[in-house]
């Protein structure tokens, strides 16, 4: 449920900016009203540097990392959330074709709801890799 919800969200997101930009893109080279879809997108990306700005704001006191550390990442978080929600939902879609994922070195592919193959996948080939998988079972 929540998979979908942040499919559907992320593509409301993605589809308002972008699109407001391709729209004026496309009516700036056949002539048409481009200023209004490009004062639109301008609008809601400012909308989004102030959300993100006000949420780096609140939950400042509740990360234990230096400042400058922070500011930093805090600063990419509000110039850049354009991209970093288009590469977070491209994430997600990634996410609804496949069934794999690797995290820290350790494969895992969803053969079912109740079943998952673990496998290494920094031992070298498919082959052994395949070789050294086991199946889990998920408790009901």
């Amino acid at each position: 449920m929540w998979w979908l919800f942040a499919l559907w969200t992320g593509l409301a997101t993605n589809g308002c900016l972008w699109g407001t930009l391709v729209i004026a893109g496309y009516w700036g080279l056949t002539h048409g009203p481009w200023e209004l879809p490009l004062a639109g997108g301008l609008a809601y990306y400012l909308a989004g540097v102030c959300r993100a700005h006000l949420a780096a704001r609140a939950v400042r006191p509740f990360i234990a990392i230096a400042d400058d550390d922070y500011d930093r990442v805090a600063r990419l978080n509000v110039w850049g959330w354009p991209l970093v929600s288009l590469v977070s939902w491209l994430g997600i879609m990634s996410a609804a074709i496949g069934r794999t994922i690797v995290w820290r070195g350790i494969g895992y592919r969803m053969d079912s709801p109740r079943h998952t193959t673990v496998f290494e996948t920094t031992a070298g080939s498919r082959e052994e890799q395949n070789a050294h998988a086991r199946t889990t079972t998920r408790a009901a």
